[in-house]
């Protein structure tokens, strides 16, 4: 009897790790985003706005303000939902507001994209980033030369139906031209805040951004912003730019509470 249930288990277990190890496909896994930084991205070429009418991405764009872009798109059963919340609570973190002090806007790679979807999906996020995110559709080839432009890959599988891609936002200057490239499904509201500003070339941001920004740069490798000279950190700088860390934030914690009139107990 003890040898049947043996068996009966170990085959059942073998069965059941058959059903669970099922890794995805290599061209959903086989894609990654590539350092365009400084590119001038074609925002000149059509797409569809939230009202469903044509017309380009620049005219979409605040003057004179930057850029938060994603690639995405809204059927995606995993990635881009877990990507584009982790971004709104960022973004509504770091004080700024979608809509007034930077465009935000995500573009759908399926050219297929029902205008539904995406027109749900920008109320949904608009709500959450506490301003306005467009996320928008367009015609194969204006997909195709801004991914291209902005070296974003992606790829579909045809067998599952789904697109794979990477977790990338671009931080572009008003002009369209890539400034930063913050990678990750929930970036840091003070990295995006600085990206933003960095972007925005004096028009965005506080003056204690712009006097981070002459001390600090974006680190890649860390997804951060970091002491420019790599020495102060060999030096014994660790405390000072831990001590600067926390009186920024202080004092970025309380210009946000300044702007929604709330206060901590």
């Amino acid at each position: 009897m003890n040898r049947f249930l043996w068996i009966a288990l170990t085959t059942m277990g073998i069965s059941l790790s058959a059903l669970a190890v099922q890794p995805a496909p290599d061209v959903l896994t086989q894609v990654s985003a590539s350092n365009s930084q400084g590119t001038a991205l074609p925002i000149d070429l059509p797409i569809r706005n939230p009202q469903g009418d044509f017309q380009s991405l620049r005219a979409l764009g605040l003057s004179n303000r930057p850029w938060v872009l994603t690639f995405n798109y809204m059927s995606c059963p995993m990635l881009c939902s877990l990507q584009q919340n982790g971004l709104a609570a960022a973004l509504h973190e770091t004080g700024l507001i979608a809509g007034k002090d930077f465009s935000s806007v995500s573009v759908s790679i399926d050219p297929n994209e029902s205008f539904e979807l995406t027109l749900a999906a920008s109320e949904k996020l608009t709500e959450a980033a506490g301003g306005t995110w467009s996320v928008l559709t367009a015609p194969p080839e204006t997909i195709d030369a801004l991914t291209m432009s902005a070296g974003f890959e992606y790829s579909y599988d045809e067998e599952s139906g789904q697109f794979g891609h990477a977790a990338v936002a671009y931080v572009l200057t008003s002009d369209g031209t890539v400034s930063q490239i913050i990678s990750g499904v929930r970036p840091s509201p003070q990295t995006l805040r600085l990206a933003i500003t960095e972007a925005g070339r004096g028009e965005v941001g506080s003056a204690l951004d712009q006097i981070v920004l002459t001390c600090l740069q974006y680190d890649s490798s860390s997804n951060t912003y970091a002491p420019v000279a790599t020495g102060l950190m060999r030096a014994g700088g660790v405390g000072i730019v831990g001590s600067l860390s926390i009186f920024l934030g202080f004092l970025w914690r309380r210009e946000r509470q300044k702007k929604t009139g709330g206060s901590d107990v």
